[in-house]
C-alpha cells in the first residue's frame, strides 16, 4: 500500500494526521527497505501518539488528571488556560508575581511531566509541536476533541510553559540585578561627590578661621 493510499484511508476513517514526522528504521543499515509503510507516513505518525497517550492514560494519577482538566474550567468568567498562557509584558513587581503563581501551579504537572515524557520517547520537539498545538487551538476546540488526545497536549503545554516561566523569571533576576548594580554605582557617586563637597567647604572655612 502506498504511502497516498494510506493518507485516504486515515481521511475516510477520520484520523487526525498531527506531529512532527516520526522517523523508523524499517530496513537494517546498508540494506534495501522491506516492503510496508513509509518511514514517514501519516499511519506511523498517528501510531506513535496513539502509543504515547495509551500510555499516559496508564501513568496518570487523580491529582494530575485533575489538573489537566481544570486548565479547561472557567475560573471568574476566564478559562484557566487562557490565563495561564499569559506572559509577562515588563520586569515589573505585580507582572512578576503574577509569573511566579503561573509556575506554582505548573510545577506538579512538570513534575510528572518530566518523567513520563521522557520515559514515553517524546522529543523535545515533539513537545514543543504539542504546546504549539494548546496555543493555537480554542479552548472550545479543545473541549471537544479526545480526551486523552487532548491529555497528552495539555500536558505538554505545561511542561513546556513551566521551563518558559522558569526562563523568564531568570531573564527578569538577571535586569534587576544589573538595573540595581547601576543604581548603586549612580549612588555611590553622588555620596561620593557630596562628600567631596562638603570636605572642601571644610577646609576652605577652615583655612578662613
Amino acid at each position: 500500500m502506498s504511502p497516498a493510499q494510506m493518507e485516504q484511508i486515515m481521511n475516510r476513517y477520520g484520523m487526525e494526521m498531527l506531529g512532527p514526522p516520526i522517523v523508523f528504521r524499517l530496513w537494517p543499515p546498508g540494506g534495501r527497505r522491506r516492503s510496508g509503510a513509509h518511514p514517514s507516513s501519516p499511519l506511523l505518525r498517528a501510531a506513535s501518539r496513539l502509543r504515547i497517550t495509551s500510555l499516559l492514560g496508564h501513568a496518570l494519577t487523580p491529582e494530575v488528571e485533575r489538573q489537566l482538566e481544570v486548565l479547561l474550567e472557567a475560573d471568574e468568567g476566564m478559562y484557566r488556560i487562557s490565563l495561564l498562557k499569559h506572559e509577562p509584558k515588563d520586569f515589573s513587581y505585580g507582572e512578576l508575581r503574577q509569573e511566579v503563581e503561573r509556575g506554582k501551579f505548573f510545577q506538579p504537572l512538570f513534575a510528572f511531566g518530566q518523567t513520563f515524557l521522557a520515559s514515553a520517547g517524546l522529543s523535545n520537539e515533539s513537545v514543543k509541536y504539542y504546546c504549539s498545538l494548546v496555543q493555537f487551538y480554542t479552548v472550545y476546540k479543545l473541549q471537544r476533541m479526545a480526551v486523552p488526545k487532548v491529555r497528552l497536549y495539555l500536558l505538554c503545554f505545561a511542561s513546556h510553559r513551566f521551563r518558559q516561566i522558569n526562563d523568564n523569571l531568570i531573564e527578569a533576576f538577571i535586569h534587576l540585578v544589573d538595573d540595581y548594580e547601576q543604581q548603586a554605582k549612580i549612588a555611590a557617586e553622588i555620596a561620593a561627590a557630596e562628600s567631596m563637597a562638603e570636605a572642601t567647604g571644610n577646609l576652605q572655612a577652615a583655612g578662613q578661621c
